[in-house]
């Protein structure tokens, strides 16, 4: 998570790290960990250059606006490039809704000859220095979208006659649409749903499985830190399956899989640093679980030695210490229907995305 960016993810009694890749790579990019140890832009693959970022963080909606981050760093430790040049391609299925720079802020426009594409001229960047661009769009038709394609062209003075051109790509996961605050998955143990809005009443959404699970995400109380210089605040949440890192976690933690979906919510860091309070019901309690009020609740966390998931347990808000980064109890879980349990979670900002399951 790039200190912008915060996801939670919970299952039934067992917190874990559902972005937790590209909330950590955005963060280590933005330090200069990502690409610290370059002095030279390379092409890492086909999709992806060391020196430009590409994200579209969380969950997107079909029918919600969603973000695109794009950062270039110059990791040629002295030289400052000159005629630098980001673009974000939108693929077929996305229209653009408005773009923004920063650090510095020069304008963006849409290429004359694509409507996909949108330019932001940065001239020159210092050795060392990290601009950034923000993309906000609009889904039309998610049977045909591909991913989001980002490019930057600077001449770096080695040869005046050329421009360097590095890409990086970044797919958009896609959620259940939000009709009147609520999301309902189409198939059992997933339902996702996200947005990024700048109207903080739109923030709030519940989601649904077709097994009964929910997580219920409360309007945000505040928006993105205005140092990130956000066009908007995305957020999103609900559950999916447990991956297999995260069920090699339960596995040790607990000696069995994953008892159930991974629950996450995402959201940048807030101003203010502000908590967000998720509601997460489970429609089944975990194996040898009897009495609601001692039922568990886990998040994942990378091992600060190894960066395998662990599983730390919940611990209520003013106990320490705090095993997670970034989230506590308000008080005992409760019951919830005839034989399931609800932990209500306040969550802020964390340098990685967190998730849970009971």
């Amino acid at each position: 998570m790039w200190r912008p960016n915060h996801r939670v993810s919970i299952g039934l009694g067992i917190v874990g790290l559902a972005a937790a890749a590209t909330a950590a790579a955005l963060l280590a990019f933005a330090s200069g960990g990502n690409a610290a140890s370059q002095k030279t832009c390379t092409q890492l693959s086909s999709t992806q250059a060391n020196c430009l970022f590409a994200s579209v963080p969380g969950v997107v909606s079909s029918n919600e606006p969603g973000l695109v981050v794009l950062r270039f760093k110059n990791i040629f430790a002295t030289a400052t490039t000159t005629h630098t040049v980001v673009q974000a391609t939108l693929p077929a299925g996305a229209s653009l809704e408005s773009a923004s720079s920063f650090s510095p802020s020069p304008p963006c426009s849409q290429s004359p000859t694509d409507a996909q594409t949108v330019v932001c001229n940065f001239g020159s960047v210092p050795g060392g220095a990290i601009v950034s661009m923000y993309v906000q769009f609009k889904i039309t038709d998610s049977a045909s979208l591909g991913p989001v394609q980002g490019k930057v062209t600077f001449d770096d003075r080695k040869d005046s006659n050329t421009n360097d051109t590095f890409t990086s790509n970044s797919s958009i996961q896609i959620g259940a649409p939000i009709n009147d605050g609520a999301a309902h998955g189409s198939q059992a143990g997933t339902s996702q749903a996200g947005l990024c809005t700048s109207d903080l009443t739109q923030t709030g959404f519940t989601t649904f499985d077709l097994n009964g699970q929910q997580t219920i995400v409360p309007d945000l109380t505040a928006a993105a830190l205005g140092g990130l210089g956000l066009l908007c605040t995305p957020v999103s949440g609900g559950d999916r399956p447990a991956s297999d890192s995260e069920n090699n976690a339960c596995s040790k933690k607990l000696g069995s899989s994953c008892p159930a979906s991974t629950s996450f919510v995402f959201f940048p860091v807030l101003s203010g640093y502000a908590a967000a309070t998720v509601t997460l019901n489970y429609p089944t309690k975990a194996p040898g679980v009897t009495a609601v009020k001692n039922a568990p609740l886990f998040e994942f966390e990378p091992d600060p030695t190894t960066g395998n998931l662990t599983l730390v347990q919940l611990v209520k808000c003013g106990v320490t210490p705090n095993p997670s980064p970034d989230s506590c109890l308000l008080g005992d879980p409760t019951k919830f229907g005839s034989q399931g349990v609800s932990f209500t979670v306040s969550v802020t900002g964390s340098e990685l995305d967190g998730s849970y399951v009971p």
